[in-house]
């Protein structure tokens, strides 16, 4: 963590920012500002897709809107593993270049990002945004090259069907991500927000968390279906802002956070 970007984050704890597995911070321009970095609210009702999953056709299906550079936001699997970059770059990065600086920011110079290749190679020397925009052009650089490499990864599986709706359930408060000190314990129940992608939303006196399903595969190996999640956190009434993947079971019940560009 860059020396400006621990300053930003200060009060909120920079151990407990560093900590988590895969995700990205980033600082919106107010407190009411969408949980996704520059990008407008996704209307749910708008969404033309049916959902992201195995659908009776056969053809697994991922949605992104806002990454996945469609109409609705998703495409099948086989298109994405075959057009990667036209479906998914240039228009889901940040509009201006990313700034990358190391945390001895002091003896390294700061570069400019213009690859997923790139980016992956300095994310993992621990180099982050230089300044708050860039904090949001990482966060926005990551969810795209992020799943990138997630798509790479993922292999249908025969009669692997779409997260059920009851997925958050029976999920661990534990596993799930937090934004420095703060957590979404028993008390944050899950609410089903919209189907196009699906969507749960939940929350608690400090966090606003969304949980947006993007397609199910095997993206492990094992060769068992996951569900890939992408997870957003908001602090109530602050600016800071979090956002990752992660894989999700529901038989049994399970949810733990992936870093796509760590390997």
């Amino acid at each position: 963590m860059n020396n400006k970007k621990a300053g930003a984050i200060g009060g909120a704890g920079v151990a407990g920012l560093a900590a988590i597995v895969g995700g990205t911070y980033f600082f919106a321009d107010r407190p009411d500002d969408p949980l996704t970095p520059e990008e407008p609210p996704v209307v749910m009702d708008d969404l033309r897709t049916e959902t992201a999953i195995d659908h009776d056709d056969g053809v697994v299906r991922f949605c992104l809107p806002g990454v996945v550079q469609t109409d609705d936001g998703c495409a099948p699997l086989e298109d994405l593993k075959d057009e990667r970059e036209s479906l998914i770059l240039p228009k889901s990065m940040a509009a201006r270049p990313l700034r990358m600086a190391s945390p001895d920011i002091e003896n390294d110079a700061a570069e400019t990002v213009e690859s997923c290749a790139q980016f992956r190679s300095l994310r993992q020397k621990g180099w982050g945004g230089l300044s708050n925009a860039d904090l949001r052009r990482e966060a926005q650089m990551a969810r795209a090259c992020g799943l990138l490499e997630l798509i790479a990864r993922a292999e249908p599986v025969p009669g692997a069907r779409g997260a059920p709706d009851d997925l958050f359930v029976a999920i661990d408060r534990s596993e799930l991500p937090s934004l420095g000190e703060a957590s979404l314990g028993d008390d944050a129940y899950p609410n089903l927000k919209g189907d196009w992608p699906k969507t749960w939303t939940m929350e608690n006196d400090a966090i606003l968390a969304e949980f947006v399903h993007v397609g199910t595969a095997d993206f492990d190996g094992d060769p068992e279906a996951e569900h890939l999640i992408e997870w957003r956190l908001a602090a109530k009434g602050g600016t800071l802002r979090a956002i990752g993947f992660a894989l999700a079971e529901d038989s049994p019940a399970s949810f733990r956070m992936i870093d796509p560009l760590a390997e």
